[in-house]
């Protein structure tokens, strides 16, 4: 009968081990399990809100963003893992880059508007990809001293002797690029010179070709 009890006791205390170690665990803030690459957003009476399964900054550009001048409401929220986030942004329309600390990782939201609100919405991080290509004048000539820079992020880079140029960490989508002479940069009013829609995919090289500039 003592042995009985006590194999009862140990069975008990193996069922009670495993239910413990399938327990879905509640992460800060109460939002939900630990979900180590994903984020939730929403809109809410002029807040933004949502909750990280990872660490890293969340970007917010109005969609009229330039990299050339730094020109255009920005707004940089840092995220903790399994804790949520608000910050109170001005109506509009955004793009949104997320991105992991420490990883090439990162999720573009784009076009979101903040002056409703908006369902909430699951992201998952995804690799991060590359844009590259030339940028030539009107005979085709390669041009050096070229910036080039994604519409609506912070991301920009410079092309070389060659012409060629390519920007890293770009998160996967279709991206605007916009290019102008370094020399202009600052320059109040200068139109950009070139404009050209590139698709990225999860760690691929999108190729956008030669990029003429007009005018020069």
């Amino acid at each position: 009968m003592i042995k009985s009890k006590a194999w009862s006791t140990l069975l008990c205390l193996a069922v009670l081990s495993l239910v413990g170690m399938c327990s879905t665990q509640q992460v800060a803030g109460g939002s939900g399990t630990d979900a180590p690459n994903s984020l939730t957003i929403a809109a809410r009476n002029g807040m933004l809100t949502g909750h990280s399964g990872f660490s890293g900054t969340l970007s917010i550009f109005d969609t009229g963003y330039t990299a050339f001048s730094r020109s255009g409401f920005s707004h940089m929220i840092p995220l903790e893992r399994n804790v949520d986030f608000s910050a109170e942004i001005p109506p509009g329309t955004y793009n949104i880059v997320v991105r992991e600390t420490g990883r090439a990782r990162s999720v573009l939201i784009a076009q979101y508007r903040v002056d409703q609100d908006q369902e909430t919405r699951s992201e998952t991080l995804s690799d991060d990809g590359s844009i590259g290509g030339r940028i030539v004048d009107e005979a085709g000539i390669p041009r050096r001293e070229i910036v080039v820079a994604l519409k609506g992020t912070d991301l920009l880079t410079e092309s070389g002797i060659d012409g060629m140029f390519r920007l890293e960490k770009v998160p996967q989508g279709t991206h605007t690029l916009l290019t102008k002479p370094v020399s202009s940069i600052k320059t109040p009013g200068q139109m950009v010179q070139g404009r050209i829609s590139v698709e990225v995919i999860e760690r691929g090289v999108a190729e956008a070709g030669d990029i003429p500039l007009r005018g020069q």
